[in-house]
């Protein structure tokens, strides 16, 4: 029995009293299984039959008087052929579950962090206790009344989709007494919640290559958001022998990072002051989101494609656009890129009560003999992509063109209209400004001429 802890196994040695709260911390997250009698390394060493007896007297004890809510329904335990206790623990359904003689404090309560184990903070107690309540924060109240949705409303004119004030209520914009709730401030123009997007140099962040704080309606955030990810899905091109045609490798196989952003956006708990985050690494790309998993489901479920909904409003809206299947597929999109014989959960997943990290990792890195295929760019022209560009200095309409020249210098401005879906005028005057602030400058006008960054 090869045995390794993770997000889901605790090893014990011997059974000890902080065994408590290694069943709280699975109760108040995932669910996991305690082996007790098993070594750091692996190694079984078993109980002792003398003291078998004894510890089934105290584990019941515990079970019966030490926690509350009861937990009884979700423990279960056994010893195996080997000698080893096993303690197998259910997600529980009425958190936070804490220990009877500290109560619902950070003392008394404890959750999973990865393979370990620690006291959940204050926030994080407060979280579960509305969780357990089904707090729905699409459903408050917004506090903002004075709303817009132009950007909201382009998008589904794109669709051919009708969209006025007589679908407020309709796409739950309004309640029924007429006041914008929270997924109406989330989709609106004033939407308050920054999301970041960061590419660093190297493997660590300690320097910064760009660094973007994205603002406005959800939606807009969510097509900027996959639209700067993808500009770094770098194409690699390797020369095999048993082949004639090259092969060519995205940094981020399949539909990995854009299921990966969607999950995280999706899922989000916008009622914690926290942002979505996608971070850019040399050998990564990381997607962390607030909140961990809603509801009663785990992980397992989750990969096998059980959906939950923390956000049902926001996941109408982007099925209605296209941007979503909503068919509880984005995790199992995720695994068919990555795939468990290769990579362990633990590697790709990372969830604890406050957050949802998925880590992608980058096909290409470290591949001496790949060669990067600048999508349509003629390998002599020199890309100058610019250190970090002072982003409060571009509009937004700056910043996409800038992104597609960088892409592609020699994109036209026909092309530029059809790929950012805007006007000739529009195109027309972010040259202007972007040409005005020495950003960039266009080399030649005949077919053979190419956008050269400055800076």
């Amino acid at each position: 029995m090869l045995i390794k802890e993770n997000y889901n196994v605790e090893l014990k040695g011997e059974f000890i009293e902080k065994i408590q709260n290694e069943i709280l911390a699975f109760i108040n997250s995932d669910g996991g299984t305690i082996y007790i009698g098993v070594e750091d390394d692996g190694n079984i060493i078993g109980i002792p039959k003398e003291k078998q007896d004894m510890i089934d007297k105290i584990l019941s004890s515990w079970i019966r008087d030490s926690f509350y809510p009861n937990v009884n329904p979700y423990v279960k335990y056994f010893i195996n052929d080997k000698d080893v206790l096993v303690i197998q623990v259910k997600k529980g359904l009425d958190k936070p579950y804490y220990l009877k003689s500290k109560g619902p404090i950070p003392t008394g309560v404890y959750i999973r962090i990865g393979s370990t184990t620690r006291q959940a903070t204050n926030s994080e107690i407060r979280k579960m206790i509305k969780d357990s309540m089904g707090y729905m924060f699409e459903e408050e109240i917004s506090k903002n009344q004075d709303l817009h949705f132009i950007r909201l409303s382009r998008y589904f004119e794109s669709k051919n989709i009708e969209f006025n004030e007589t679908k407020y209520q309709t796409l739950n914009i309004k309640n029924k007494e007429g006041q914008f709730t929270n997924f109406g401030l989330l989709v609106s123009d004033e939407n308050p919640i920054e999301f970041k997007f960061a590419v660093y140099k190297g493997t660590t962040c300690n320097e910064f290559l760009i660094k973007k704080e994205l603002k406005g309606s959800i939606i807009e955030i969510t097509s900027d958001l996959l639209h700067l990810a993808e500009l770094h899905n770098h194409v690699s091109a390797k020369i095999v022998s048993y082949q004639p045609q090259r092969i060519e490798v995205k940094s981020y196989p399949g539909a990995s990072l854009r299921e990966a952003i969607m999950n995280a956006i999706c899922h989000a708990d916008y009622s914690v002051r926290s942002n979505i985050k996608v971070e850019v690494y040399d050998n990564r790309v990381q997607i962390t989101s607030p909140g961990g998993i809603y509801g009663d489901a785990s992980l397992k479920d989750l990969l096998d494609g059980v959906q939950t909904f923390r956000n049902p409003s926001l996941v109408n809206v982007l099925s209605k656009l296209d941007m979503i299947e909503n068919y509880g597929t984005g995790l199992k999109k995720i695994i068919e890129a990555y795939p468990l014989e290769k990579y362990n959960i633990d590697d790709l997943f990372h969830v604890s009560v406050g957050y949802f990290i998925v880590i992608l990792y980058n096909m290409n890195y470290k591949e001496s003999k790949s060669v990067e295929i600048p999508q349509e760019i003629p390998q002599e022209i020199p890309q100058e992509i610019p250190q970090e560009i002072p982003q409060e200095s571009l509009s937004e309409i700056e910043n996409k063109v800038l992104s597609c020249m960088i892409l592609n210098p020699r994109i036209t401005r026909r092309k530029l209209e059809t790929t950012l879906n805007l006007t000739s005028d529009q195109i027309k005057y972010a040259i202007e400004k972007l040409k005005n602030k020495k950003i960039i400058t266009s080399v030649d006008s005949t077919k053979s001429g190419y956008w050269k960054i400055l800076k």
